[in-house]
Formats: C-alpha cells, structure tokens, sequence
C-alpha cells in the first residue's frame, strides 16, 4: 500500500511540472470562456469556411461546397451543396453580386448563387500545376470586380473583371498583372489598392495594385517587405489596418506595423512552445484567433501589439479553416469533425 501510495505521488508530480511546462506563457482565466456550441459532421472534410449572415459556406474537399442555414448556430441546416470538378480546398465571397470563389485541387472556379452555375471561365482562371492557396475579392466599381489568386511558385495574380455581354457571366479576359514567389496567403485591400502577402520563409509581402479604367490591365508592384521568425502561411489586418498580422508555422503569430507600406517592420509576436504550425488567422477588435492544426484554436489580445498576451485556447482535434464574426462567435473547419462553433462564456 505505501509502495502504491509513493507512485502515485510521483506520478502526480511528474504529470504537474511537465504540464505546467508544456506552454511558455500561462493562459489568464478567460481560457476556460471558450466553449464549444455546436459540433456538426459535414458530408465530406471541412477544410475552409466563410460566414455571411445566416448562411455558413463549408469547403467540403471531395463534396464540393456546402452550404448551411445557421440562423439557429447550435443546430445548422445544411441547404444545398454545389458539386465541384475537384477538391476544393479554400473559398471567398462576395455577398453584393452573391458570387462564390472556390479553389479546387487543380482550378479556382467561381459559382454564382443566383443559378448555382460557373460564373467564370475555368481556362482563364485556371491556376497551375501547383494550385493556388488563397483567393481574395472586392467590388471596385459596379459591375467591376478585383480578384486575386496567389499560389507557391506562380505567384500573385490580379485580375480585372466585368460582365461578358453575351452570356451575362464575368471573364477576366486577360486584363490581369503577376509577379512571381512562393506566396500562401492574401489579404486585399480595397481602400488602399494594396494587396498584404504571407511570402512563405520571406514573411510578409506589399504590392500595390492600380486598377486601370477601361479596358486596360491592372497593374501590380511590390513596395513594401520584412521578415518573419517562421514561415507565413496566412495574413489579416487589424481592424483600422495599422497591423498585419501573419500566421507565421512555427514563428506562432507575427505582428508588423504598416502605416507606412513601404517600409512595414515587426513589433510583435507570440511564439508557443506547444504550437509549431500555425497556419491560419483571425483578427476581430483587440483580438486576435489562430490555428494550430495539430494543438488547435489560440485566441490572443494585441491591444499592446508588442506584447501579445494569449487570453484562451480550444483544443479542436484536426482544425485547417477558420472564420470569426464581429460578436467573437468562432467557426472552425475541422478536417474529422466537421464544424465547430465556439463562443466565449
């Protein structure tokens, strides 16, 4: 009995230093706000998801798009799903001319709600062997639209696009400008013509793209560049777009300040000794969520962007897509379980 009694004792010992020493920085009380509110298989395997209103897009990899009702958000109702040519893998949309973008395996693809037909021509909009990682858009003037792609070894792309008269359906018809890296994640701007870029190993990226009237080609040129720790995967920005913040691998979240774009530098950064590939990133106010797609969700407050505090966490099992409403309400794209709905307690 006094045998079993001094193993227990170590073992309990053992399993409080090495859990207290699996993170760098202690979590505050606020992790135990982050509870689950629904958990919802999808037909296939969510791997990105986008929220606009009551409606919920899941890139179902081998289904295609799913497409949900979750006006009640602790039971979504799954409305239609749009059969792809390939796996999709991430997606956009632009709620004004309800037009769905869709990167598939081997094409990036744009489907319009309004007959849930291809809205694009695939030739056109076609990346390469290597696939592209990340699509953006923005309405630029009526029925114009700015649409970027940026995919490993292609590069970033812009198109121009508008109406085909004939058929009613938008073209890029070759009004579009590149330059070539190994670019992952893209965040556009409308307000400042500028595209912000996750550069891979040479951390972040700014171009500038001028969007020509008439029919003429965009243009687009790189202005601003600064290192990383990691790898970036994915970037956004704050909401009054002083920051950019990138999913940076294993250099955690990486914080630079960009009022001047031409000369952006770091500030700040939250590196985990338990997170190691954190791919994907959120910013909602102060706040900023990002994925590990082994350790799962990390939210983490940025009000001082030099010293990014972590305030909470959610070990979702296999998490690659994520989506946060302006109420904090978190939706993860979880490969095995589907979607996962968070809220703060």
């Amino acid at each position: 009995m006094k045998q079993f009694l001094q193993l227990t004792i170590i073992t309990l010992t053992a399993l409080l230093i090495f859990g207290c020493a699996r993170r760098e920085n202690p979590v505050t009380p606020k992790e135990t706000g982050l509870i689950l509110i629904s958990e919802t298989k999808t037909p296939g395997r969510a791997m990105d998801i986008f929220v606009h209103s009551d409606t919920m897009f899941v890139a179902d990899n081998e289904i295609g798009v799913t497409i949900w009702d979750i006006s009640d958000i602790t039971s979504p109702v799954l409305l239609n799903t749009i059969e792809t040519d390939f796996k999709t893998k991430r997606l956009d949309y632009n709620a004004e001319r309800r037009l769905l973008f869709i990167i598939e395996s081997d094409q990036t693809s744009v489907y319009s709600l309004d007959s849930l037909t291809v809205g694009f021509d695939d030739e056109v909009f076609n990346p390469q062997e290597t696939g592209a990682k990340s699509v953006a858009q923005y309405t630029y003037s009526g029925d114009t639209l700015v649409v970027g792609v940026v995919e490993p070894g292609e590069g970033h792309r812009i198109y121009k696009t508008f109406p085909y008269e004939a058929s009613g359906n938008f073209y890029p018809n070759d009004l579009n400008a590149s330059i070539s890296g190994q670019y992952y994640g893209l965040f556009l701007d409308k307000t400042s013509s500028l595209s912000y870029l996750a550069a891979g190993q040479r951390g972040l990226h700014i171009m500038s793209h001028e969007i020509i009237t008439g029919l003429n080609a965009p243009t687009l040129t790189l202005i601003g560049t600064a290192d990383s720790y990691g790898s970036a995967y994915d970037i956004t920005l704050n909401d009054d777009k002083t920051l950019a913040i990138l999913a940076d691998g294993a250099g955690g979240i990486q914080l630079f300040d960009i009022a001047d774009s031409h000369n952006p530098f770091k500030v700040g950064e939250l590196r985990q000794s338990n997170v190691a590939d954190v791919e994907r990133v959120k910013a909602v106010g102060d706040t900023v969520y990002f994925i590990d797609k082994y350790d799962g969700l990390f939210a983490a407050d940025i009000s001082n962007p030099e010293t990014p505090v972590l305030i909470g966490e959610y070990d979702a099992p296999s998490p690659v897509g994520l989506w946060v409403l302006e109420d904090h309400t978190v939706f993860i794209a979880d490969e095995d379980h589907g979607v996962l709905i968070l809220q703060w307690r």
